[in-house]
This record gives structure tokens, sequence and C-alpha cells, in this order.
């Protein structure tokens, strides 16, 4: 731990990132209207369990446990139906409504990881279930419908034309916990409150641009520093807060002969900034020499869901 930032890990590489504020939950009374939005149903679900290895739990309600010897994983699956708004896309949630949750005090954190897509809900066990691969959202849930964030995973489906989502997910707290253990309908047994995605577009930003300026690699390394100065928007609202955390920059086009990277780790198509990581030196472009010319694109959208409506080219010289 820093006076400033966090250490974190990633595989053994020790990764240092200044702390930036997070960008602000989206207010109450957005108007919508304008939106296009699309719902992907839920095409399968079961749970797994540590308990019994070799059964299957496909007609029962999905569960989620971490408590030693009595683990519990739900994996879900969502056809990718097409979409007209798919480049525009700036919200997808996944919706579960919680039937019951067990344990004195217990306030679960569900986590949602990338699996493969090859597994059937009738057939799937312990001993087969796919190994959990990236993770890709988490978030505290209470009894009723939650929705957790999985804006990034649709876009990068969609960018892959791939037609199926595949989730697994887990409890990240609990296991010290007695008899904690969450209980989420299934599609079979809902009572009509089957899982889905939520799927919406961009609307109008009131976000303007106030400089956008080449980036200049200045030594041999052939390294340039993204800086504020030579990008930045603003907007000027009485009613949302346009602060440089809650204006979020999406690498559109990544560039053909370097590299856009955030705190030294490589960026691709949809990786995203603020403009708050940007002011604290996070974003670099890393080019394969000092002589080279390049150029990236970025999209930007605000902290609410609206997009700037240009794309905005950034030039390395």
């Amino acid at each position: 731990m820093f006076k400033d930032g966090v250490m974190q890990i990633v595989d053994v590489l020790p990764v240092y990132r200044k702390q930036v504020r997070d960008t602000d939950p989206v207010p109450d009374g957005v108007d919508y209207s304008s939106a296009d939005k699309d719902t992907i149903w839920i095409s399968e679900d079961v749970a797994v369990y540590q308990g019994n290895k070799t059964r299957n739990y496909d007609n029962d309600v999905c569960r989620l446990v971490s408590r030693s010897g009595q683990v519990r994983y739900t994996f879900m699956k969502f056809g990718v139906k097409p979409i007209t708004f798919a480049e525009n896309l700036v919200s997808a949630k996944l919706h579960m409504n919680v039937k019951k949750i067990s344990g004195s005090n217990y306030v679960p954190n569900c986590g949602v990881f990338k699996t493969h897509t090859s597994w059937n809900q009738t057939t799937l066990v312990w001993n087969n279930m796919p190994e959990f691969g990236a993770e890709i959202s988490s978030a505290n849930l209470s009894f009723g419908w939650n929705a957790i964030d999985v804006t990034a995973s649709l876009k990068d489906l969609y960018d892959s034309q791939s037609d199926t989502a595949s989730y697994g997910l887990k409890s990240l707290n609990g296991s010290d916990i007695p008899s904690s253990a969450v209980e989420i309908y299934n599609k079979e047994n809902s009572a009509n409150f089957p899982p889905y995605i939520s799927l919406m577009s961009a609307i109008d930003s009131e976000l303007q641009l106030n400089v956008s300026l080449p980036v200049t690699i200045t030594g041999s390394d052939g390294v340039a520093l993204l800086k504020k100065d030579q990008l930045s928007l603003s907007g000027n609202s009485s009613t949302y807060n346009y602060t440089d955390n809650n204006i979020i920059y999406v690498l559109f086009t990544p560039p053909t002969d370097g590299t856009l990277t955030f705190y030294g780790l490589p960026m691709k198509k949809n990786s995203q900034f603020t403009q708050e990581d940007m002011a604290m030196g996070a974003v670099k472009y890393i080019g394969k020499s000092a002589s080279l010319s390049d150029s990236f694109e970025l999209k930007v959208q605000d902290y609410i869901g609206g997009v700037y409506p240009e794309h905005i080219q950034i030039l390395v010289r």
C-alpha cells in the first residue's frame, strides 16, 4: 500500500497505480427515452455443488455458497442477439432476482467471470464445469432484483461476432459466516423472474471538446505521454457533474505501429480510462521507434451514458 495509491499484482508483475476518484454513480432522473434498448433472455442456467460432484442440479434454483466443502457456483448462458446499436452500446447489465439470502448480516458479493460456452445445463456437474476465466464485474447482492454491469463483455462479444455469452458466478465473501448462501431464481422455476441482460445505446452528451492536439514522442525510446493539455473535454451543466472522473475515453481504433498503455499494461479495443486517469499520467503511447508516425481513435462518453457525437483521432508524431 502506498500513500497516494495502491499496489496491484498481475501474475508476477507489480503494477503501481495512483489513486483516482471512482466514476460517480448515475443519478436518478436521467431521461433515456431517446436511447435504443433491447433484452437478451437467458438460454441456460445451472448450479454445481462441491458436496455432490456428480449430480446435475438443472431443475433447482441457482445457488452461490463460498463455505469450505459446501461451495456452489452458478453458470448462465445467453444467446447474443443482433442489435442495430452494437457500436453505440453504452450499457449492458446482467439482471437476476435473488430469492433468499441466508447467514447473519450477510451481504453477498457476487463475482461474474467469463467461461467457455461448451457446456449444457442438463449435463453440467461439479466435475465437468468450465474453468473460471477473467473477472468481468462484481457487485453486492440484495433480496429481489439486482443488476451487475457486463458492458465491456458484451462489447467484446459483438466486436468478435460471437453468438453466445457464458458467465460463471461465485460468491466472493461469506466463507466465515455460518449458513451463508444465496438463492437465485432460475429460468425453470423463476415465478416470472428469469435472469436477463438489458442493453441500451448512448444518448446525446453535453460534453464539449476543449483541445485535441497530436501526441509527440520526445525521446529516443518511442514513448509519448497522453496529457490533458493535448486532449480534454468538459461539460457545463447545473444537473450533472462532468468532472474528470466522469469523462470516459474508450479506445475505438488502436494504433497500428505502437501500443496504447494504461499504467504500463497494453490496451485493446474498448479499453477505457477516465480524463482523471489521463491527467495523472496513466496513459502512454509506446511506439516501435522514435521516428514513426501513427494514430488512434477514441470515443468519449460521460458517466450518465451520453456520448460525444464524433470520434476523436489522435495523431502521434
